[in-house]
């Protein structure tokens, strides 16, 4: 049987095949990086971190990141597991979560770990999959991960259970926790600025992800991104995507 870091490896290895014979695809990260770039707070001191940065494209676009990993690869700068960062108290000005919060098993002990490395008004940048009607009924049926609408959150777990996680999947953590009235606020009492915004993407969708075939040319690209900006003015039934950004208090 395969060890979970040899697994996260040909993950990787895939995702590289898949991200170069998809030049749609590649527009499209780019242009969520390009929206998470606009997030970035770089009046404040400290490194500009990613944590579970796979095959740490965002490079390309946020060019003094330091992107990292559960797991070696050569393309990351470090090593890092978010339940035990090696980085100073207050040492990081910015956090970067593409697509990772949806495995975090136990998210109020990554929040309290990412905390404590942030500096004052440090931010912390999610970028997750949306939980909107559309959102909702895609990841549900089409995508390979549980959404977890229902599933049992469990925000903290003991040294224990923290040094032996395994694979874990929700999709719908991020908008269960973060959304306005959640129950489960009490994650957030050291976090302020709580922002969501919903993203329209039917290019990623029909991109077909890392998982799926592309159903466009890539040639109309251009076409449908411009369609999906006129339609983020109702992201809120639409929205593929939601991009959270909070401050350490």
């Amino acid at each position: 049987m395969k060890s979970l870091s040899d697994l996260h490896y040909s993950e990787q290895q895939k995702n590289f095949r898949l991200w170069s014979e998809k030049p749609a695809l590649q527009e499209i990260y780019f242009y969520f990086y390009s929206l998470i770039k606009a997030e970035i707070d770089y009046s404040l001191p400290g490194k500009i971190v990613e944590l579970g940065s796979g095959s740490a494209t965002i490079k390309i676009v946020i060019e003094d990141c330091i992107c990292t990993d559960q797991f070696p690869n050569p393309w990351i700068d470090q090593v890092e597991n978010v339940y035990s960062l090696s980085f100073e108290d207050k040492s990081v000005s910015n956090i970067i979560l593409f697509d990772v919060f949806h495995h975090l098993e136990y998210p109020g002990n990554a929040l309290d770990e990412i905390n404590r490395v942030l500096c004052k008004n440090g931010r912390l940048i999610i970028f997750e999959p949306s939980m909107s009607f559309a959102g909702l009924l895609v990841y549900y049926f089409f995508h390979q991960e549980p959404v977890g609408i229902f599933k049992k959150i469990t925000p903290f777990g003991d040294v224990a259970q923290l040094k032996n996680v395994g694979y874990y999947a929700a999709q719908a953590n991020a908008w269960r926790i973060f959304k306005k009235n959640s129950r489960f606020a009490s994650l957030l009492v050291k976090w302020k600025d709580i922002q969501s915004k919903g993203i329209v993407s039917f290019a990623y969708l029909a991109s077909g992800g890392y998982s799926k075939p592309q159903v466009f040319p890539t040639s109309w690209y251009s076409a449908i991104i411009k369609f999906d900006l006129i339609l983020n003015k109702i992201s809120v039934i639409l929205a593929a995507r939601t991009l959270i950004t909070i401050r350490k208090i």
